[in-house]
């Protein structure tokens, strides 16, 4: 594809790639469709991931780094975004081994030199599905945060989640538009 000869020419600096090489922690926001408002999916979001894994794999052969299963993991709280982002890598040729895809729940205790968070969500209402708060900590984001080795790459839509203390810090700290 045209994108991948793109990533391949050291000329090119698509803005993404710079952060995605030199940041650790990150959060790119995404507008949802308006359509998916009311699902627990955002195609944007999975696209992005498309995009972000793309450019990894290209930049880890570009390096001679190897790929391993422990590379990357992508982390996101429901099983419909999961479906998604598994049908969006097949129909771009990503290799279903080349990472982990799935809940917060299932990565306990597992880590990734790269983790991706698809936050998924897309009402401030949604954001109790996808928190555990205990003394106002919440644990899910805890877990999905310390599971990298290296980088978090997160995507969410910044106003649906900035209705909880953890994520709104989160953001302000890490927001990829406010260094733009």
């Amino acid at each position: 594809s045209h994108q991948e000869h793109a990533l391949d020419d050291p000329e090119i600096k698509h803005p993404l790639h710079s952060i995605l090489a030199n940041q650790r922690i990150v959060f790119l926001p995404v507008e949802p469709e308006p359509e998916e408002l009311l699902m627990k999916m955002n195609r944007r979001e999975a696209e992005l991931l498309v995009e972000i894994v793309t450019y990894y794999q290209s930049l880890y052969r570009n390096s001679d780094r190897p790929w391993t299963s422990e590379t990357l993991g992508i982390i996101t709280p429901f099983k419909a975004q999961i479906a998604l982002i598994k049908q969006l890598f097949t129909e771009a040729g990503i290799q279903r081994e080349a990472c982990t895809i799935d809940t917060v729940e299932r990565y306990q205790g597992g880590a990734r030199d790269i983790i991706l968070i698809s936050f998924c969500v897309q009402r401030p209402q949604e954001l109790a599905l996808i928190t555990s708060d205990a003394h106002g900590i919440d644990r899910k984001l805890n877990v999905a945060l310390t599971r990298a080795r290296e980088r978090v790459i997160t995507l969410g839509f910044p106003e649906a989640l900035t209705g909880h203390k953890s994520y709104r810090a989160y953001i302000d700290a890490y927001n990829y538009s406010e260094r733009s």
